[in-house]
């Protein structure tokens, strides 16, 4: 899964449409019929996109579980985006200045919200052994 901040200008709903499908445009080579999809987000100067991008083949392989399990699918969304559109449009958040880290195993994802604004996010994969000293060492950093 492939995702992006875009600075853009204000455009229209399918002029964005177009210009998210072209952000992933250099490492598209790297994979097999890329599906790319944006969400407009709030910026602190300007307007900005989230971009996602991820193969069709992935997408094709949860539609045909969910389908033998009689499961209609809504949408299918990244867990980075619905973090970013909670904390948006979360009152409590609106102003904060935050780190958010999730541990989920060996992956650290962390989130940067300045002024309830979300700015940017990495992933890393710890390598150390959980509850040892070096992987308390790889989460201070």
């Amino acid at each position: 899964i492939l995702t992006k901040t875009v600075e853009v200008p204000k455009l229209k709903p399918r002029e964005l449409e177009t210009l998210a499908a072209t952000e992933f445009d250099e490492s598209a080579g790297n994979y097999d019929e890329l599906v790319v999809d944006y969400t407009p987000i709030p910026g602190v100067a300007g307007n900005y996109i989230f971009c996602c991008g991820i193969e069709k083949r992935v997408i094709e392989s949860y539609v045909a579980l969910f389908a033998s399990l009689k499961i209609q699918i809504q949408s299918i969304d990244v867990g980075l985006n619905t973090i970013i559109q909670y904390v948006t449009a979360t009152r409590d958040f609106r102003g904060m200045t935050f780190a958010l880290n999730i541990l989920d195993g060996k992956n650290l994802v962390s989130l940067l919200f300045e002024n309830g604004i979300f700015i940017f996010s990495t992933r890393s994969r710890l390598l150390a052994e959980r509850g040892s000293e070096a992987f308390s060492q790889e989460l201070s950093g």
